[in-house]
């Protein structure tokens, strides 16, 4: 375990972090993985001080080697270093490449049959199914959405996304329709105990619905609402700019990988194939 005085600066980390605008959950999340390197560096019987770079890339090793986790050590160890005054090592922590993204859009038939079932279910959790849906939001921005977004006709809503970027989408009708009766003040999907949802609530309603229309909960999560979005949204206007704003995306190269490749499309191909074989 890691001794007192490390416990201590890890704490007085903290305010260096916070000085540098980063968010509460950035802050926890960078102290603990500084935690978890005093940890390992106790075990090893040695002392923070005394790291070389061969040493912080060996309890790197110790980590699961994936892009995000990889990004999360480099970022938390680049501002320790800039607290300590100490020379930024962060490149001697590879970052593997990110992996080809594979769209997981549902199916036209499958998303169809989802969105049925929920309007069938309804307010909480067939609604917020369907908000997911027609506005290709992510958990945090679904759950953390409130009435003060929308225009009072429910025709525009501006999302407060990712990094506190905003993006203002036209509400297909559908939704407005499922939203209406229900408006109010505060967030949209409010938690039991105040404040919104949780992450795992948004979770449940999706496997939920999904489950009920016939799809296999285990294959399904929020951000399968989204890559629906991505997907039809690039199938029936093929303006990548168009969609990748409405998505909240900085690149359209992100929004290329919600690109998919239908059934319908492969049957087509097979088709073709076909009739040159008599």
């Amino acid at each position: 375990m890691a001794t007192r005085l490390e416990e201590a600066r890890a704490s007085t980390y903290v305010d260096h972090l916070v000085l540098a605008g980063l968010r509460p959950r950035t802050v926890r999340a960078y102290v603990a993985e500084i935690r978890r390197l005093m940890d390992w560096t106790h075990a090893q019987h040695l002392k923070m001080e005394d790291l070389s770079p061969s040493d912080f890339r060996t309890y790197a090793d110790t980590r699961p080697n994936t892009p995000g986790v990889r990004r999360h050590i480099r970022s938390a160890l680049r501002h320790w270093w800039e607290w300590q005054g100490q020379p930024d090592w962060s490149r001697v922590i590879e970052v593997p490449k990110e992996p080809p993204m594979v769209c997981k859009a549902f199916e036209s038939d499958e998303m169809e049959r989802v969105a049925k079932t929920a309007r069938r279910i309804g307010w909480r959790a067939g609604t917020a199914v369907i908000v997911g849906l027609g506005l290709g939001l992510r958990n945090e921005e679904l759950r953390s959405m409130k009435w003060e977004w929308f225009d009072r006709s429910l025709e525009w809503v501006t999302i407060i996304g990712k990094g506190n970027r905003m993006r203002t989408l036209a509400v297909p009708e559908q939704v407005a329709f499922e939203l209406a009766p229900h408006r109010g003040r505060g967030f949209v999907f409010e938690g039991r105990f105040g404040g919104h949802v949780t992450h795992a609530t948004i979770s449940l309603w999706v496997k939920q619905v999904c489950e009920e229309a016939g799809l296999d909960p285990r294959d399904v999560w929020p951000h399968r609402l989204r890559h629906s979005f991505g997907a039809e949204a690039n199938d029936e206007t093929g303006d990548l700019r168009a969609v990748a704003r409405a998505m909240g995306h900085a690149r359209t190269e992100t929004t290329e990988g919600y690109t998919r490749t239908t059934q319908a499309a492969l049957r087509k191909v097979s088709d073709a194939v076909a009739r040159r074989l008599g």
